[in-house]
């Protein structure tokens, strides 16, 4: 038996009064107000479960049990997300196959002109790219502040094949004298992709993976509420500050939840 649904089981054996008891609609205010002085969140977590099934004559330790099912469940969603974001990110937004060499740059009054080469070294050909590159100073200082040079590469015209291909910059504006020019101050640089579509047809993009995150986050989001989420991070004792009380913790997972929904997954 896992030791968190052992604990559940000696916390319920705890109150004499809800041991081994079966539930039933009439009695469960009553169950539920002695349980409570045990233990609060296991009021809320027999409570929210009731909302997935009929439990009518089965015993409060089988309705925990369902909801450490429940919670495993949601965990693995969790973690296949996260593999999900992760393989986005190594994959389609920080790439090691394309290559821009060969910076040139020139000024003309406070705009930066020149040009680079983007190397592609995917064993496929690339029909169409869409792709920010940055070259970042190597030197920079408090008076040589340019930081990163960032180029947007959005266009049919603009696709790279093995061959290296050259990209024309010109009329960037907004850059300090400051910069320098020489292309040794600048290192290799860190291609971004947002879409890319090989010449056998295969399209790789961002937008695809936050559609698919997106539909396995709402699969699941019905599950996934402040009650699981701390019975969750406390099982993987996640919390950085112990001392915070039950309902502390259920705002931070309320808070936690929101903010996934808004910023990282975009779910309306």
């Amino acid at each position: 038996m896992k030791p968190y649904i052992f604990l559940s089981l000696f916390l319920l054996l705890g109150c004499s009064t809800t041991s081994n008891k079966t539930y039933t609609k009439a009695a469960f205010a009553q169950d539920m107000v002695k349980l409570r002085a045990v233990s609060d969140a296991q009021v809320d977590q027999i409570t929210e479960q009731l909302e997935f099934g009929d439990y009518e004559g089965q015993s409060y330790a089988a309705i925990l049990a369902d909801f450490e099912m429940r919670m495993l469940r949601v965990e693995e969603n969790l973690q296949f997300i996260d593999q999900m974001k992760a393989l986005k990110d190594s994959l389609i937004i920080d790439v090691d196959w394309l290559k821009g060499v060969n910076l040139t740059l020139e000024r003309t009054d406070e705009r930066l002109i020149g040009n680079f080469e983007l190397l592609n070294l995917h064993p496929r050909s690339i029909e169409k790219i869409v792709a920010e590159v940055s070259f970042r100073n190597l030197n920079h200082t408090d008076d040589n502040n340019c930081h990163f040079l960032v180029f947007e590469i959005d266009s049919e015209a603009q696709a790279t094949s093995k061959e290296r291909k050259k990209i024309t910059f010109s009329g960037l504006e907004g850059f300090p004298t400051s910069c320098p020019l020489l292309s040794q101050d600048y290192g290799e640089a860190i291609i971004q992709v947002i879409e890319i579509e090989f010449s056998n047809g295969a399209n790789f993009s961002s937008e695809d993976f936050k559609t698919r995150i997106a539909y396995r986050y709402r699969s699941i989001r019905k599950s996934l509420t402040p009650v699981l989420l701390v019975a969750l991070w406390t099982k993987n004792q996640l919390w950085e500050d112990v001392s915070l009380s039950y309902e502390e913790k259920l705002i931070r997972a309320k808070d936690h939840i929101d903010y996934r929904e808004k910023y990282e997954y975009a779910i309306p």
